[in-house]
């Protein structure tokens, strides 16, 4: 039996409870997300969920261009400032940024207005879409305002007012979509885009407004010279941003060429199902974990045993996720799209099978950010994304839409051995006995019941993928608790369903 001293215990139980708290608000989005599809799905059907996709990847590339990777840099800035109790660095700070995301959005919203034929031509073949794509503009300008305020946000380790733009977004977000997709069908995709853009401008203007800071007279020379430290590090942000979007473009571009618009809705669909159990874990590690991760991360010790207790967290919390989706594929999609996207079911557990390592990876790409080690954070995206366009680029013609699920899983398996190298380098970094044996006994089973699903049909199928996942949630339930700290009436309540010993 596993034994864990008490402060380690509060620790853990931290980790878990700010990890659960950004996952509630996430999965409660992600609900949003999922009526918002199905809406999507009856109203615009598999061609406009495709061009949605297209362009929301085109936005991402756009805004990864002219963004310089400022918001992530600025996250750590405020928040070694924030350490150090540097008031007038924190003030200092937050004045260049709100400076910096102003320009820079004028400059993206200039640079899709001008370019969007081009654009459309490389995406689709066709200059058809440049005229919807130059509304982008606006998108992108208030977009690149909004991540100033997220990183003052996330900076500042405000994660409760974070979860709670998540939400707010996520509800207006829905409520706008379904009103303009059942209104204009296709032609509602770029507004919605648009006035989603505004709408979270202003949440989150509203909620930065109540967050005090000490306002310094900003000069000339601290501007430029803030802006230098942020431009420096944001820059192998921006690289890592860049190369995954364009990478996404490629690949969709790739898959609307070479088999159909239709299709890339068809890999979209499969794709936000996949993912739906681990984006609150991906989200708990960028706005809670990366700032702790940051001010701990010059202590050796602390920084390793605090990657090993969010990895062992987040396989814990994502296992029967994954499981539950693999199995019920088939009978979510029709639920949660419709007919027209049957063919995404199959696709969906072999993606998840790729999600298992992008929760192993994640806190060990963390330290590369933590440690403001640029060079490293570039060459390793640089090659990650060149292996996934790759397998795309020379497998789609023979194996279709199964190409990007590969590549994806491919990538995100060499994800975790250039990672690990690079935090032994930079940390010495290790996975603990009790981590490693969770991490290989995760990777066989998941391996083993996804091999097993392919092969089974109907009532089977469907009784087996309960019990495993019922099994499945009963382990990781009992290892998670394991590690942290409980109430009382928590113990007692354990005991009755012997998840804990006497």
């Amino acid at each position: 039996m596993n034994t864990v001293d008490s402060y380690q215990k509060s620790l853990n139980s931290i980790i878990l409870k700010a990890t659960s708290y950004m996952g509630a608000a996430s999965s409660l989005n992600v609900l949003f997300g999922l009526i918002r599809m199905k809406f999507a799905a009856l109203y615009i059907g598999v061609a406009g969920v495709g061009l949605l996709t297209n362009y929301r990847v085109i936005q991402t590339f756009i805004g990864s261009l002219v963004g310089l990777g400022i918001r992530q840099s600025a996250v750590r800035d405020i928040a070694s400032a924030l350490a150090s109790h540097d008031k007038n660095s924190v003030g200092e700070i937050i004045q260049s940024l709100r400076i910096l995301t102003l320009i820079i959005g004028l400059i993206g919203a200039l640079t899709i207005y001008f370019l969007s034929p081009i654009i459309s031509s490389f995406v689709f073949n066709t200059n058809l879409y440049a005229y919807q794509l130059s509304f982008l503009a606006i998108a992108i300008f208030f977009g690149n305002l909004t991540g100033g305020q997220l990183a003052l946000l996330q900076g500042m380790g405000q994660t409760k007012k974070l979860a709670l733009f998540n939400i707010l977004s996520g509800f207006f977000n829905l409520m706008v979509s379904i009103y303009l997709f059942i209104t204009f069908g296709k032609n509602g995709v770029i507004a919605s885009m648009v006035a989603l853009s505004i709408i979270e401008f202003l949440i989150a203007l509203v909620m930065v407004n109540k967050i005090p800071f000490r306002r310094i007279k900003l000069t000339l020379k601290t501007f430029i010279k803030r802006v230098n430290s942020m431009v420096v590090l944001g820059f192998s942000f921006m690289i890592t941003s860049l190369g995954a979007s364009l990478v996404a473009i490629l690949i969709n571009s790739l898959i609307t060429k070479n088999i159909s618009l239709e299709s890339v809705g068809i890999y979209a669909a499969s794709t936000a199902l996949t993912t739906i159990f681990i984006t609150f874990i991906l989200n708990a590690m960028s706005t809670d974990f990366y700032p702790r991760l940051t001010s701990l991360i010059d202590d050796t010790n602390k920084a390793i045993d605090l990657i090993n207790i969010q990895t062992r967290i987040g396989i814990c919390l994502v296992l029967p996720g994954l499981f539950a989706t693999a199995a019920f594929a088939e009978y979510l999609v029709p639920i949660l799209y419709s007919r027209e996207f049957e063919n995404a079911s199959s696709l969906i557990p072999l993606m998840v099978l790729g999600c298992l390592p992008r929760i192993i990876s994640w806190p060990l790409g963390y330290i590369m950010l933590a440690k403001a080690a640029s060079k490293l954070i570039i060459i390793s995206e640089i090659l990650l994304n060149i292996v996934n366009f790759l397998v795309v680029f020379f497998l789609i013609q023979k194996i279709g839409i199964w190409a990007p699920v590969l590549g994806s899983i491919i990538v995100r398996l060499f994800h975790i051995i250039i990672t690990f190298i690079i935090g032994r380098h930079l940390i010495n970094f290790y996975w603990s006995k009790q981590l490693l044996s969770i991490i290989l006994i995760s990777f066989i089973t998941l391996f083993l019941y996804i091999a097993t699903l392919y092969f089974l049909s109907g009532a089977i199928k469907i009784i087996f993928g309960a019990i495993a996942t019922l099994s499945i949630t009963i382990i990781c339930v009992k290892n998670i608790i394991s590690i942290i700290e409980l109430p009382l009436k928590y113990i007692n309540l354990f005991k009755k369903f012997k998840l804990i010993g006497n």
